[in-house]
């Protein structure tokens, strides 16, 4: 007890911060003699039987997975990794282990890829897995990023920084990143898409589209059912748009090219940052714009309809089959 005390008097005291000091400088120069973390490389290969649908969990804590269809009944994984560990440690042992007893647990049609806990911040993995197109893939991961083509689906992804690319989806697809790029094309199902700070991009999607970012910019090409796009302060750009559409920025700028179906709702608001449309001169719809200090205009032949204020423009085309309505704070609005 009267050491306890006696050692507690003295971290009170200068004198003891001093040495608390000293300690910490002494360990930090005994890691910094110790150079760079030792590293070891390995592989392993494993073909798995399955019968009927296939479910997929893998972990990719930092490197690579690719997933793409290959033979019907079997999972082909192949594994090129890099072990990193202390200099006093031994890396090849650690690779050793990994090469021989592979992270992979499968129970029927169930397989577990990847590792969690204690270690895994130091491992690196390019993972090649060939699965039957009938395969559903549950993905994750910190710095890992994913490439996946021509699965049945769904798919789901959550990433830290990792970027994610994915191809020719059939079912449904929800991706989650940090701060990493995500690009889907050709998806058949539900897209839902949400980054902190990366970019979206968005092409040939035939469900519904989501897609939520802090401050990337997001791209759509295409999109064969309605769309809700959100940015902070990206900008948005939407290309062959069709049905209904709800976009919102913050700073960002919101440009469109398309053509609304009939009895569709385009909706497009803005703090600062400008709207443009680009419509085919047979496009019908009905129009509000609304901006608090930014330019209306329009190249687009339109009659006027009454409006209680400058700021506001509501008008039609010689038909109106749809409607359009565009807020904006401080920005422009231009229909060309």
């Amino acid at each position: 007890m009267r050491e306890n005390q006696f050692c507690r008097r003295c971290f009170r005291q200068p004198y003891g911060i001093s040495l608390l000091a000293v300690f910490v400088l002494v360990s930090l120069a005994m890691l910094a003699g110790c150079g760079h973390l030792a590293s070891s490389s390995g592989t392993f290969d494993r073909t798995l039987s399955v019968r009927g649908p296939v479910q997929i969990h893998i972990m990719v804590p930092a490197g690579t997975a690719r997933i793409t269809p290959g033979v019907d009944g079997q999972v082909h994984i192949h594994a090129e990794f890099t072990v990193q560990t202390w200099p006093w440690q031994n890396p090849g042992d650690r690779a050793r282990k990994l090469s021989e007893d592979p992270p992979i647990h499968q129970q029927e049609s169930l397989i577990h890829i990847g590792e969690e806990g204690h270690g895994v911040a130091n491992l690196s993995v390019t993972y090649t897995i060939q699965v039957p197109a009938d395969t559903e893939v549950h993905g994750g991961g910190d710095s890992g990023r994913f490439e996946v083509t021509g699965i049945r689906g769904p798919l789901q992804l959550t990433t830290g920084s990792g970027s994610d690319q994915v191809a020719g989806v059939q079912e449904d697809v929800t991706l989650i990143s940090g701060t990493g790029h995500i690009s889907v094309a050709g998806a058949q199902g539900d897209v839902d898409i949400t980054s902190g700070t990366g970019d979206i991009e968005a092409a040939g999607c035939k469900g519904t589209l989501h897609g939520h970012t802090g401050s990337g910019n997001i791209s759509v090409a295409g999109p064969g059912a309605a769309v809700t796009l959100g940015s902070g302060n990206g900008t948005v750009r939407l290309a062959g748009l069709q049905h209904d559409a709800r976009v919102e920025t913050s700073s960002g700028s919101i440009t469109v090219a398309g053509s609304p179906v009939q009895q569709s709702y385009w909706e497009f608001h803005t703090s600062s940052g400008n709207v443009t449309l680009q419509l085919p001169p047979d496009a019908k719809f009905r129009l509000y714009a609304h901006s608090e200090s930014g330019k209306i205009s329009s190249d687009v032949p339109l009659a006027a309809e009454e409006s209680d204020s400058k700021h506001d423009l509501r008008a039609h085309t010689s038909e109106a089959g749809s409607r359009i309505e565009i807020r904006t704070v401080s920005g422009g609005i231009h229909l060309q």
